[in-house]
């Protein structure tokens, strides 16, 4: 019925999906190559604000 909500909530999962993958992928790829280090603390980071910006949207919605 309500198809702009339905794509907005299709590309909030699909870009969340999408976004852990890549944290992930980057995690992997900083601690499997040394030189590359740099990119597992950029993975965390983004896992960790990621985290935080879920959280904080699940509060707003709670409060409403």
């Amino acid at each position: 019925m309500n198809s702009r909500k339905d794509f907005h909530d299709s590309f909030s999962y699909q870009f969340s999906f999408w976004f852990l993958v890549a944290s992930f992928i980057m995690i992997f790829i900083g601690f499997a190559i040394p030189d590359l280090y740099f990119l597992s603390y950029i993975g965390i980071g983004l896992l960790i604000v990621f985290m935080l910006i879920k959280f904080l949207k699940n509060a707003i919605e709670l409060d409403r």
